[in-house]
C-alpha cells in the first residue's frame, strides 16, 4: 500500500525484464519477482502511434444478482484510448518522448439487500484514469549523455460499492501516483562506466464517502452512518487519506577488465531513501447508530427499529508522519 503505483503504459514500453531468482545484487531488498519496464525513447525521425479500444453494455449479459433481483442491467462502457510521439528537438544530439493514455471504465456493481429488496440496484462504478509519461534524452559529449522521465497517473474512482451496503453508503476514492527520474550517464575510456540517478515518488490518495470530499473534509458535519443488522445506510463512515513521498538517489559504478586468462566485470553501488508518509484518518467522525435488533425502517410505533448504540470517534482526526531512511550498497 506504499508508495507510487504509477502504472507504465503499454505503448510507451520498449522492453520488459522479468528477474525471478539469482538476479544481481543490484536488485536488492527485494524477496520476489523484479519486474523493469524500460520506456521508448525519440530518434532522429518522428514517430508515434495512436490507439483505441471499446467494450460496452452490448456486448455483456446480465450478472446473476440482476437476474435474480429484476433489476436493470447496468450501462458499462470500457474505453481505452490515447497516443504516443517521439522525435528529434537537435537531431543526434536531444531527443523526446511522450505517451498519453486515457481509461473511462463504467464496471458493473451490485447491491443485493435481501431484508430490504427496495434497496437493491445494479449501479456501475467508474474509474477516470489520465497517464501521462514524457521523456527528454541529450547527448551531451561522446563520453556523456543525460535524460529526465516523468509519469503522472490519476485515478479517480467514484461510485465505490464495497461491502453490503445501500447506494447512499457508496464510497469515492482519489489516487495521484507520480515518478520523477533524472539519471547522468558517463564513460571513462572504453572500460569503465558510471550511472548516477535521482528519483522521486509520491502516491497521493484519498478514500472516504462522497459528502466528506466534496465538503472540506470535515467529518463530524455529515449525518451518521446507519449500521443495521446486515447493511449500512445514509453514508459510509470511512474518510482516510495518505500521502507518500519518497526520495532516492544512487550511483553505480561498473569496470570491464579484459585479461589473456578471461574477461572479468566489477559493479559496485551506493543507494540513498529518504521516505516520508502522512496519514489522516476521520473514520467514524460523523457517528454511528447501529440497530442490532432490527433491519426494518426507522417505526416510531416499533422499539425493534430504534437504534440501541452509538459510536463515535472523538476528540478529532488521527494524524501522523512517518520517516524513514534506507542506506544501501553491493
Amino acid at each position: 500500500r506504499a508508495g507510487t503505483q504509477a502504472r507504465t503504459p503499454v505503448e510507451s514500453v520498449q522492453e520488459f525484464q522479468v528477474l525471478t531468482s539469482q538476479y544481481d545484487a543490484e536488485f536488492g531488498r527485494t524477496s520476489g519477482a523484479v519486474v523493469n519496464a524500460v520506456t521508448k525513447q525519440g530518434g532522429n525521425a518522428f514517430k508515434g502511434s495512436l490507439f483505441y479500444f471499446l467494450q460496452d453494455a452490448s456486448m455483456t449479459e446480465k450478472s446473476f444478482f440482476a437476474k435474480q433481483n429484476n433489476t436493470a442491467k447496468p450501462d458499462t462502457r470500457f474505453q481505452q484510448f490515447g497516443f504516443t510521439l517521439g522525435g528529434p528537438i537537435i537531431k543526434n544530439k536531444a531527443h523526446f518522448f511522450t505517451s498519453v493514455e486515457r481509461v473511462q471504465n463504467d464496471r458493473a456493481a451490485e447491491i443485493n439487500i435481501p431484508a430490504r429488496p427496495e434497496f437493491n440496484a445494479s449501479p456501475v462504478t467508474q474509474d477516470r484514469v489520465w497517464n501521462t509519461l514524457i521523456r527528454f534524452d541529450h547527448q551531451i559529449s561522446a563520453k556523456q549523455s543525460w535524460n529526465i522521465r516523468w509519469l503522472r497517473e490519476t485515478s479517480p474512482q467514484r461510485n465505490q460499492i464495497i461491502g453490503a451496503v445501500t447506494q447512499a453508503a457508496s464510497r469515492e476514492e482519489s489516487d495521484l501516483d507520480q515518478t520523477v527520474v533524472a539519471t547522468l550517464n558517463s564513460s571513462f575510456g572504453n572500460t569503465k562506466f558510471n550511472s548516477f540517478r535521482v528519483g522521486f515518488t509520491q502516491e497521493d490518495v484519498a478514500f472516504a464517502n462522497p459528502n466528506f470530499n466534496s465538503n472540506g473534509g470535515r467529518g463530524d458535519q455529515l449525518q451518521p452512518t446507519l449500521q443495521f443488522q446486515t447493511f449500512t445506510d445514509q453514508q459510509s463512515s470511512v474518510m482516510q487519506a495518505r500521502v507518500n513521498d519518497a526520495y532516492q538517489f544512487d550511483n553505480t559504478f561498473s569496470w570491464f577488465i579484459p585479461g589473456s586468462k578471461g574477461d572479468h566485470s566489477i559493479r559496485a553501488g551506493l543507494q540513498y531513501q529518504h521516505v516520508k508518509v502522512f496519514s489522516s484518518a476521520q473514520d467514524n467522525w460523523n457517528g454511528t447508530f447501529s440497530f442490532s435488533r432490527s433491519n426494518a425502517a426507522f417505526n416510531p410505533a416499533d422499539p425493534r427499529t430504534y437504534p440501541d448504540r452509538l459510536s463515535v470517534r472523538v476528540p478529532g482526526p488521527s494524524e501522523y508522519t512517518q520517516k524513514e531512511h534506507f542506506f544501501t550498497g553491493f
